[in-house]
């Protein structure tokens, strides 16, 4: 562990690094986010890497889930973003750990699920200006954990342990089956993305957890019927109706999920968004969408921020999320 002089001598380096770093057009964006990530050593080689840049001096940088890796004649770094404690890493490992040794994706072999279709979101049309009131939000309890559970993915020990924790470490171990190495090279002119090494041995758990959530959402979209507002993941939204409500829930139980509901004050549609308030008292989350003027419901809306911080949570990279064919969602 670095000392406080230690520290200190480094924050002083990266001063004096910010002042010789040139502000330029076109820089590639797994740098230009430096600023996004709240981590201080992360922040502090995405600065590192735009010195390097700047002064057309070759290096590598590797981002494997939340970790990056500097690695150049002048700097060597590792760093790991913020918000987990060691405790939680070691529970992360132990997840795909676990996964590996007893061969658990032998029980998924004969499927490619990152070929299916995985909707994640779908939402009803609604002509601009509508406003609802009288919505009600079922949201299943611990969707994606329940699920890993439910096929076998995860012991009954880990299970257990994994309900106790916070929510974004359960998606984390889960996401970790599917995690990426991406690797950019600057050879001082240009820099150039690599193939991604993919997780090619327990991926397609992963994906084939994110399927069956998916299925049992679009059954029950199908028995919402016309009380069908939207969904988004693991939690669907309905008109205030006893007798949808009862099917939904009935439906999340036969699969083996424990549920529960939420009034929602208000929902507005706008042009090519919608608003949804009152998830949290005083929220209001914002779902933005391509226009589609094809029949029936769409597929490719998307929450403007918290979408993309629920997929880097999963995932723990940049990623496109498939919602459909040829309907994508780039997570920046």
């Amino acid at each position: 562990m670095a000392t406080r002089e230690e520290k200190i001598k480094e924050l002083k380096q990266l001063s004096k690094l910010k002042a010789e770093i040139p502000i330029k057009k076109g820089i590639p964006a797994v740098i230009n986010e430096a600023n996004e990530n709240r981590s201080r050593k992360v922040k502090a080689i995405k600065d590192k890497c735009l010195f390097l840049y700047g002064k057309g001096e070759p290096f590598t940088l590797i981002k494997t889930g939340g970790s990056y890796k500097l690695e150049s004649r002048l700097f060597n770094n590792k760093a790991v973003r913020g918000g987990f404690s060691m405790e939680d890493v070691r529970f992360i490992k132990s997840v795909k750990q676990y996964v590996m040794k007893n061969d658990v994706a032998e029980k998924f072999i004969g499927t490619d699920y990152l070929a299916k279709k995985i909707f994640y979101l779908q939402v009803n049309k609604y002509v601009e200006g509508e406003v609802l009131n009288d919505v009600v939000e079922i949201d299943i309890d611990r969707a994606y954990w329940e699920t890993a559970y439910l096929m076998g993915v995860i012991s009954k020990a880990i299970y257990v342990k994994g309900c106790e924790i916070d929510k974004r470490v359960r998606l984390a171990a889960l996401g970790s089956l599917a995690r990426r190495k991406e690797v950019w090279e600057f050879n001082g002119k240009v820099m150039k993305k690599k193939k991604d090494e993919r997780s090619y041995a327990t991926e397609n758990v992963w994906f084939a957890i994110c399927r069956r959530v998916s299925d049992v959402m679009q059954e029950c979209v199908k028995l919402a019927g016309d009380a069908f507002v939207f969904y988004w993941v693991d939690g669907i939204y309905v008109r205030n109706d006893a007798q949808t409500i009862g099917k939904i829930m009935q439906c999340f139980g036969k699969y083996g999920y424990e549920s529960k509901t939420k009034h929602i004050e208000e929902i507005v549609f706008h042009n090519n968004k919608f608003d949804v308030i009152g998830v949290v008292s005083g929220d209001k989350r914002e779902f933005s969408y391509q226009p589609n003027k094809s029949k029936g419901t769409i597929r490719n809306y998307n929450e403007d921020l918290r979408l993309k911080e629920l997929a880097k949570e999963i995932f723990g990279k940049q990623k496109s999320i498939m919602l459909g064919k040829d309907d994508e969602v780039e997570v920046l």
